[in-house]
C-alpha cells in the first residue's frame, strides 16, 4: 500500500510519499487501516488528517466498515474524495457496442501475435522485411490506463503486415483489415484514446488542486461538444489518424452519427466526473496534512 501526503512545512505546501506498507494477508479495509495506523502511531496525530483521496474501491469507501469510515472515527474533520484522475478514466470506459467490438477485435489480434512466442518472432521478422517503423505490438491491459490508446495505435500502424501475416496463417482475423468501416472505427479509437491519454497525463503531477483539474476536464468537455458538432458536418480534421484515412474514402452517414453519439456520451460522462465533487471542499489543517491513497 502506497500512501502519499500533502502538508504545510515552513509556510509552503509540500507533497511526498509517506510510506510504502506491505500487506501480509488480505487487502480489506480492516487490514489497510491497521497497517497505516500502526505506522502513524507515535509519528503523527490522526487529528491533523483533514482529507483522504482514494480510487473509490469498496474497501476504501464502505460507509459501515470502509477505510475512510475508520479514519473518520479517529479524525473527525476528515473529508474523503474520489480521485479525479480515476474518475476521468472511468468516464471514458464505456462505449457503444459497435466501437467496443472493434476494441475487442483489436485485442484478439494482439493476443494472437503476442501470446505465442513463435508468432511474435515471425511477425517481427515480417515487419523487418517490410521495413516498418515498429516490429512489435503492444500488449493491452485494463490496469494500465494508457495502454488502450497506444496498443490500438500500434495495431493501426502495422495493419498491412498484420493482414499479410494473418492471411499466411489462414486466420479469420485478417478479414477485419479488408473492412474499410472497421479500419475507420479503429482509426477513430486510436485518435480519441490518444486525446484521452493526453488529458489523463495533464491531470497528473505534483501540487495540483481539484480546481485546476476540474477546469481541465471542463475544457476537454467543451472540446468534445465542438467535435461532435463538426463530425455532424463531415469534418474530421481534429482526429488526425481518421482524417488521413478518410482522404481516400467517404464515410457513411451512420459512421458520422456513431462518432457523434460517442462524443456526446463522453461529454455527458465528463460532466458527471466534475459535478461528483463533494459539496464541502476540505481546507488544510494546522499542518496541512492530507493523506492520498
Amino acid at each position: 500500500m502506497l500512501v502519499y501526503v500533502r502538508y504545510i512545512f515552513q509556510e509552503d505546501v509540500h507533497e511526498d510519499m509517506l510510506c510504502a506498507l506491505l500487506l501480509p494477508t488480505n487487502t480489506t479495509a480492516a487490514e489497510l487501516f491497521k497497517s497505516l495506523n500502526e505506522y502513524i502511531s507515535g509519528k503523527l496525530n490522526w487529528s491533523f488528517c483533514v482529507g483522504i483521496c482514494m480510487d473509490g474501491a469498496a474497501a476504501m469507501t464502505g460507509r459501515i466498515s470502509g477505510f475512510t469510515t475508520r479514519v473518520k472515527e479517529v479524525a473527525s474533520e476528515c473529508e474523503s474524495t474520489h480521485c479525479v484522475l480515476h474518475r476521468e478514466m472511468l468516464a471514458s470506459w464505456k462505449m457503444s457496442p459497435e466501437l467496443k467490438n472493434v476494441l475487442q477485435d483489436a485485442i484478439k489480434i494482439i493476443d494472437h501475435i503476442k501470446v505465442h512466442a513463435l508468432n511474435s518472432r515471425l511477425f517481427a521478422q515480417l515487419c523487418e522485411e517490410m521495413d516498418t517503423e515498429y516490429t512489435h505490438l503492444l500488449l493491452y491491459t485494463e490496469v494500465s490506463w494508457l495502454s488502450k490508446g497506444r496498443s490500438l495505435a500500434r495495431v493501426f500502424e502495422l495493419r498491412e503486415p498484420l493482414q499479410r501475416f494473418l492471411l499466411e496463417k489462414q486466420s479469420p482475423l485478417a478479414a477485419y483489415f479488408s473492412d474499410t468501416e472497421w479500419v475507420s472505427k479503429l482509426a477513430y479509437l486510436c485518435d480519441i484514446f490518444n486525446l484521452l491519454n493526453e488529458l489523463n497525463l495533464s491531470l497528473q503531477g505534483k501540487m495540483t488542486t481539484v480546481f485546476k483539474l476540474a477546469d481541465k476536464v471542463a475544457v476537454f468537455k467543451a472540446k468534445l461538444e465542438l467535435w461532435g458538432q463538426r463530425v455532424n458536418t463531415g469534418i474530421f480534421d481534429m482526429f488526425q489518424t481518421l482524417a488521413e484515412l478518410l482522404k481516400e474514402t467517404e464515410p457513411e452517414p451512420s459512421f458520422s452519427q456513431l462518432l457523434h453519439d460517442h462524443l456526446l456520451y463522453l461529454s455527458f460522462q465528463k460532466s458527471l466526473s466534475i459535478t461528483s465533487q463533494p459539496q464541502k471542499t476540505p481546507e488544510l489543517g494546522r499542518n496541512g496534512s492530507v493523506t492520498h491513497l
